[in-house]
Order: C-alpha cells, then sequence, then structure tokens
C-alpha cells in the first residue's frame, strides 16, 4: 500500500459537502486512521 497523499491545499471544485469529501480523505489517511474514523 503506498503511503498517504499530503494534505489537500485547497478544496477541489468538484466537492461541495462532506460526503462528497470521502474519496480525498481516505487517499490522505493510514488504513488505520482510515478504520479508526469508520468504526
Amino acid at each position: 500500500m503506498s503511503p498517504p497523499l499530503p494534505p489537500l491545499q485547497q478544496i477541489p471544485p468538484d466537492i461541495a459537502s462532506v460526503a462528497d469529501y470521502e474519496a480525498y480523505a481516505r487517499e490522505r489517511m493510514t488504513p488505520q486512521n482510515w478504520a479508526y474514523l469508520k468504526g
């Protein structure tokens, strides 16, 4: 598995709500952190 991507520097135009951010967030978190957030 590749390391997480760096934080976003600005909000991409295709993000309009928290749900839209999920794919971006998952790419920028470790699997352990993602599992913790997902419960």
